[in-house]
């Protein structure tokens, strides 16, 4: 499964959001002796943040890691390496660990690099929707920026709109709700395209913004900053509300994604 976070403006929270899915967004399997086999391939998946946003600067490395993590591989590396035609090898080792079969995948260290990133995007796109025990949560930044990582919309089985409920927020999505409307209409194969909205109720209700914006509502995130320092900063870790929602966010997101898989099953088979 491949879910790609984009925003329309502003700081919505796509990274923080991209890093939550990662650490709490799969199904949570007991480590029993009588698991059946579905609950030992759940259990056996690889979980991946990619930091694809331009802007670079890896605000994952910098953020959750607080500078303390570095990982082996750079894009450079990997870039180079797809051109050596060795990409799986060394996507290996460019992956930092989050722990249980979690991973990040550090983006541009810059945003001169993102424009270097744009002959690996592709590829990298690829490499990761062949490998079918992995989920990857994209995080593609905004919308519309130079070097922005298009390929992952096409490999996307869900792309989420990650937004503020405020005016401003609305006012700035609508174009771009369009534009991605207009995209998947254009190319049938193409994800789900829905919203994961951020402190609901901040003015604007779900069911306002979803019919304002003609985009169905995926998933609901508290306002709490306090909560989502823990994966923006690295803030002390303790049981949140915060972590539950990203479960549930993610159970939604893989039920979106599970019912495009199947009607490309149908249309193929």
């Amino acid at each position: 499964m491949i879910v790609a976070l984009t925003s329309a403006a502003g700081s919505p929270g796509v990274t923080t959001t991209s890093l939550g899915l990662a650490c709490a967004g799969r199904p949570r399997v007991a480590a029993t002796a009588g698991r059946d086999a579905t609950a030992d391939a759940v259990h056996n998946r690889q979980t991946i943040c990619l930091e694809a946003d331009p802007v670079g600067g890896s605000a994952v490395l910098a953020g959750y890691y607080r500078g303390f993590e570095s990982p082996e591989v750079s894009l450079v590396d990997l870039l180079l390496a797809s051109r050596r035609g060795d990409l799986a090898a060394s996507l290996d080792q460019a992956l930092v660990a989050l722990g249980d079969g979690r991973f990040v995948l550090p983006g541009p260290r810059s945003h001169r690099q993102a424009g270097s990133a744009l002959e690996l995007w592709p590829a990298l796109a690829g490499e990761l929707a062949s490998r079918p025990s992995a989920d990857v949560v994209v995080d593609l930044g905004r919308l519309g920026m130079a070097s922005y990582a298009e390929a992952f919309l096409w490999v996307a089985d869900a792309i989420a709109l990650v937004m503020r409920c405020d005016l401003p927020a609305v006012s700035a999505a609508r174009q771009w709700a369009e534009w991605l409307r207009d995209l998947r209409q254009s190319r049938p194969e193409m994800g789900s395209v829905g919203l994961i909205l951020i402190g609901p109720g901040r003015p604007y209700s779900p069911r306002e913004i979803g019919h304002g914006l003609e985009l169905p509502v995926w998933a609901t995130i508290d306002w709490n900053p306090a909560g989502a320092a823990v994966y923006s900063v690295g803030a002390h870790r303790r049981r949140q509300r915060l972590s539950s929602q990203y479960a549930v966010c993610g159970a939604a997101l893989r039920q979106v994604a599970e019912s495009r898989r199947l009607v490309l099953g149908g249309n193929h088979g």
